[in-house]
């Protein structure tokens, strides 16, 4: 019992540290978890979402919902696992190959495991729900599939938590155009080398190191790591919009990294500078006698 009280205390100061290294405690993260449990089960999803009896184990007493759900997550990790862990989590996480966004370094991979969970697919009666969180590379790979969404219906969900806004992008597919639909994506071109022209974003990366200016270094674009040596003010946005903070030894250009999304519907990069020292003070002479 002596320890108990230290113990909650330091997991509540851990847990509402957003910037720390203990991503699987991040209440973001949780509460993505949450909802999309709630969607999978086929329930009324609460916003925002709340703690739960029993949460981590197949919602009881309720019918099976009339589809099957795939989910591309953008941050949430583990914890999406464990949530869904009684749903199939490796079935249902299979479109990003059961990884986050911010790990995929380029539309390649991310577009490779889209293609193949959605061809490898097995019908089993029911509707299919593909849902996309709204990030950079899923709003890519959203715009690519363009040729085959005629045959669903599109939707968009979202929640608020702790100031910020999930959203969520949701393709609908009738069990009788589930077929049709695979072999529509099955007959999109793979990415090699040259990225499908699809999938080139709109909106400009960011600057190259030698275009850095006013002390600031280019170090990442969005989702990549910020690497760096010592304690560091970093910028994360574009175009002149910047959310800041002061990292130690490199961070994730993320939302989650910086806790906002300070230009929704842009690609962003990070920049980082040294922390300017003040200047001191000059001490006030004394007239010479």
């Amino acid at each position: 019992m002596l320890g108990l009280f230290p113990s909650i205390q330091y997991i509540h100061g851990t847990t509402n540290n957003h910037y720390l290294s203990m991503a699987h405690w991040r209440q973001g993260e949780v509460a993505v978890s949450r909802f999309l449990r709630h969607v999978v089960a086929g329930q009324e999803h609460p916003d925002p979402p709340r703690r739960e009896r029993d949460e981590f184990n197949r919602v009881q007493g309720i019918p099976d919902p009339s589809y099957e759900t795939l989910i591309c997550a953008g941050e949430a990790k583990m914890v999406l696992h464990l949530f869904l862990h009684d749903y199939d989590d490796q079935k249902i996480l299979s479109l990003c190959d059961g990884q986050p966004m911010f790990v995929f370094s380029n539309d390649h991979d991310v577009w490779r495991d889209n293609k193949k969970a959605i061809v490898e697919y097995v019908p089993r009666g029911k509707d299919l729900k593909l849902i996309w969180e709204r990030y950079s590379k899923t709003d890519r790979i959203i715009k690519a599939l363009e040729p085959a969404r005629e045959l669903g219906t599109e939707e968009s969900i979202s929640f608020s938590f702790s100031g910020k806004t999930w959203n969520f992008y949701v393709l609908n597919i009738r069990s009788e155009n589930i077929r049709a639909f695979q072999e529509r994506v099955r007959d999109m071109p793979d990415l090699g080398s040259t990225p499908m022209p699809t999938l080139q974003p709109t909106a400009k990366i960011g600057p190259t190191p030698a275009a850095a200016s006013g002390g600031w270094t280019f170090c990442a674009n969005e989702t990549e790591r910020c690497n760096f040596s010592g304690t560091k003010k970093v910028r994360y946005g574009a175009d002149d919009i910047y959310t800041y903070g002061t990292f130690d030894n490199g961070v994730v250009c993320s939302n989650t990294a910086f806790g906002s999304d300070p230009l929704l519907g842009v690609i962003k990069h990070c920049d980082y500078a040294d922390i300017s020292k003040p200047t001191p003070t000059p001490g006030l002479r004394q007239p010479s006698q």
